[in-house]
């Protein structure tokens, strides 16, 4: 989604917010609190995010120890460059600010990084690093919710970003927008493997870099351009992945509505039923993307370290998949055993990618949307 059509879309997801009534009452935790997003954007914004010279592959790259933290807590960072250098960073939160796209919360460094190893492959296809930590990012209790990113630099002057979530798992009458986290993991083929490509992998690992945008996975291709616009008419947003979805099913509870922008394809068993028990509950939904809620996938625990929902499975209907038969077997929804398709989520099923850039045409200006 892109161009005009992502601004339509945008349109919509502010339609469907403006009209939208509160859950009733007894899906409520709590009156809603005031809307932060509006108060954050009204903050002077930092264009630095911007990366000014661009890291080549293995000259620097790095992933965050998590895809999302509340805020208050803290998430790890692990760097690796071709060799020993020094690095600083500065973490930015996404959004509007006047148009900088950006506002630069924290920063640090100096920090030593050097060369760390590329994992082969395991026979499933499964690349996972176990890089030790450069440095650890606080986050504040008074952080506003969103997609954060935190701009690298070598010291001779390579960048790149490393990307991560930060929610506010308090706040409830809101909109919850996701990121879209599983997605970008699947096609991630950093280390030579994804769900696609170099023999297509059974497992992927979220303890690695992300190959595309830079470090920031498919952030700035897919998700960016809404966060902007949405930020800057302030609707009242918080923010999460799919992963916290597969995680806590309450994150929903009581919201006004969840969005899914972009690209949104590979989703768990528990993160569908989460969002179906929230609609059911009286939480709205609106899926601005498309290929979505087509693969099931499970979210296992990292093979190295144990910790929990670091390892993406999906083996594509493949005969070896070891819950072969169950409702858990990783194939498209509406296939057989699973035979729950997306369509009875979103109303509507995925047929082919469309290459056109084209606006819409309104021809019925009276149409609710």
């Amino acid at each position: 989604m892109k161009g005009t059509s992502a601004r339509l879309a945008a349109e919509l997801a502010a339609v469907l917010l403006s009209t939208v009534p509160a859950p009733p009452a007894s899906a409520q935790a709590d009156a809603p609190a005031p809307n932060p997003i509006a108060a954050e954007n009204a903050l002077p914004g930092d264009s630095g995010w911007q990366l000014r010279q661009r890291a080549g592959a293995g000259v620097l790259e790095g992933y965050a120890s998590a895809t999302s933290v509340n805020h208050g807590e803290a998430i790890d960072v692990h760097l690796r460059a071709s060799a020993a250098h020094t690095v600083r960073w500065r973490l930015y939160r996404m959004g509007w600010y006047g148009g900088a796209g950006g506002r630069l919360v924290a920063s640090g460094g100096p920090v030593d990084v050097g060369p760390q190893p590329t994992p082969a492959p395991t026979a499933l296809g499964l690349v996972e690093c176990a890089w030790p930590v450069s440095f650890t990012v606080q986050t504040g209790p008074g952080w506003t919710s969103g997609v954060y990113v935190a701009a690298i630099t070598r010291d001779d002057g390579p960048q790149t970003y490393v990307v991560f979530v930060v929610r506010a798992d308090e706040r409830r009458g809101a909109a919850v927008f996701q990121s879209s986290v599983t997605t970008w993991q699947a096609y991630n083929a950093w280390g030579g493997k994804s769900l696609y490509s170099g023999g297509p992998a059974r497992e992927v690992s979220f303890d690695r870099p992300y190959l595309e945008g830079n470090g920031a996975g498919q952030y700035f291709r897919w998700e960016h351009p809404f966060v902007e616009w949405a930020e800057s008419r302030g609707l009242d947003l918080t923010y999460a992945t799919n992963v916290d979805l597969d995680r806590d099913p309450a994150l929903l509870a009581g919201q006004r509505l969840f969005l899914s922008v972009g690209h949104d394809e590979y989703w768990s068993r528990p993160a569908r039923a989460a969002l179906e028990g929230a609609i059911d509950s009286g939480v709205s939904a609106a899926f601005l993307s498309a290929n979505s809620v087509y693969w099931q996938i499970r979210l296992e625990a990292s093979r190295t370290s144990g910790a929990p929902r670091r390892t993406l499975v999906c083996y594509k209907g493949s005969p070896d998949d070891p819950l072969r038969g169950t409702p858990l077997e990783t194939v498209q929804w509406r296939d057989a055993p699973v035979s729950e398709p997306e369509n009875a989520l979103l109303g509507v099923m995925y047929s082919a990618w469309l290459l056109a850039d084209a606006p819409f045409v309104v021809t019925n200006a009276s149409h609710w949307i």
